[in-house]
């Protein structure tokens, strides 16, 4: 195998890196690989049938693999030949096939009537069954299906729909989408508890349980409320989901506050996974048994917060944002200092907390493009001046308040996990 020419990957070394070259990628570009040397060859086709789980390897989508199935019956393949097979599918175990953006709103089907809210809500139960019927007839040792697919939910749900068909089907990565009209309640109880609270933004961290969640078991979840900025940490709390990944996308009104919850939930790890140390330690004393390794009890790995930085035309509004902004920085700021000293005072911490990487962007909202266009317009010219120079200097002041954040954390990142600090600029 050539590399710009000059560099050749020698069969000795190729078994021992061919994981990490296939690693998510595209089926055909995994079967050219293969096709390089016999060798090339049995070693993915191995790591196909025992370890698509671990390197996420994908199959394609469900009707390509399908097809491949077909064809080895059109060509009357003997069992003598199967083991010659890229795809061992009689032989697999977990399957990771591809889907585009699939949305579910709960919303447009409480306006049907009960008949058709049933058809339109399992139409992706039903092509879940349709799958697992066809691949279990001929994937006999079969035991799981992950879709890379982005479910996007406009509305949660109260339904108790299991997505997941009792845990046979997994989904890489979902949307919720929440405002006013669509919070993201899992029962009545929550709707009612909601009814008795003046604002949305204070006192719900605690109504929203996202239990409807379980229903899909999504690797990688999405949370967009910028628009309502609700107080939540039932997120992390969670242990029946397999979560990865968490991105949220928010105002700067309690960001700290999802920081905190996670961090959190982080140290009930981590007394919760003393405590239980503590007792199999005293237990293997009574029964003289040799001391076991704990298996992590989170496999929650990394969690980004987007934070979009308020922009209006009204001094007083941005004057007030850009208070909260400083102080929810500071906060921030705290947090991070007391997991720092957490850090260097129980080095213990890191032995079982899979968290990886805590990401915070910043998205500043550039005012050039606005300027031009409101330049155009002479009759409202000087009062758009005013209004630019004053969204300019508070521009300028975020600028060099996250700079400054970002400063701080590269002075004191001795974190058990990766911190970064990224400024996205956007234009209005």
């Amino acid at each position: 195998m050539k590399n710009n020419g000059n560099k050749q990957l020698t069969p000795t070394i190729f078994p021992y890196v061919v994981s990490f070259l296939i690693k998510e990628l595209e089926f055909l570009d995994i079967l050219e690989l293969s096709l390089l040397s016999k060798q090339n060859y049995k070693v993915i086709r191995n790591l196909i049938t025992n370890s698509s789980k671990e390197l996420r390897i994908v199959l394609g989508r469900y009707d390509q693999l399908k097809l491949y199935i077909q064809l080895s019956f059109i060509y009357g393949l003997s069992n003598s030949n199967y083991q010659f097979k890229l795809i061992q599918y009689k032989d697999i175990e977990y399957i990771n096939l591809r889907k585009g953006i699939l949305k579910v709103d709960y919303y447009l089907l409480n306006q049907f009537s009960n008949e058709q809210q049933q058809k339109q809500n399992c139409y992706i139960l039903e092509e879940n069954n349709h799958c697992k019927q066809y691949l279990l007839s001929h994937c006999p040792k079969l035991k799981h299906i992950h879709w890379e697919i982005n479910i996007n939910i406009l509305k949660s749900t109260e339904k108790s729909i299991d997505y997941t068909d009792n845990g046979f089907i997994s989904y890489d990565s979902l949307t919720l989408n929440i405002d006013y009209n669509h919070l993201p309640y899992s029962n009545q109880n929550e709707r009612e508890s909601l009814k008795f609270i003046s604002s949305h933004t204070a006192l719900t961290e605690n109504v929203f349980s996202f239990q409807f969640l379980e229903y899909f078991n999504p690797r990688k979840l999405i949370i967009k409320d910028e628009n309502v900025g609700l107080l939540y940490n039932n997120i992390f709390k969670l242990n029946n989901l397999n979560l990865k990944k968490l991105k949220c996308f928010r105002y700067i009104s309690s960001s700290s506050f999802l920081i905190e919850s996670l961090f959190n939930f982080l140290q009930e790890q981590e007394q919760e996974q003393e405590q239980k140390q503590e007792k199999e330690q005293e237990q293997q004393k009574q029964q003289h048994i040799q001391q076991k390794q704990f298996p992590s009890i989170n496999s929650f790995k990394s969690f980004h917060l987007n934070i979009t930085c308020h922009h209006s035309n009204n001094i007083l509004i941005i004057e007030e944002k850009f208070i909260e902004f400083k102080k929810e920085i500071q906060s921030i700021k705290q947090l991070l200092l007391q997991q720092t000293y957490n850090y260097k005072n129980n080095n213990q911490i890191i032995n079982y907390l899979k968290l990886k990487k805590l990401k915070i962007t910043f998205i500043i909202k550039s005012l050039n493009e606005t300027n031009n266009n409101n330049n155009n317009n002479n009759n409202n010219n000087n009062n758009n001046n005013n209004n630019n120079n004053n969204n300019n200097i508070y521009y300028i002041q975020y600028i060099n308040e996250l700079n400054s954040f970002k400063n701080f954390i590269d002075s004191i990142n001795t974190f058990y996990f990766i911190v970064l600090i990224k400024i996205k600029e956007e234009q209005l």
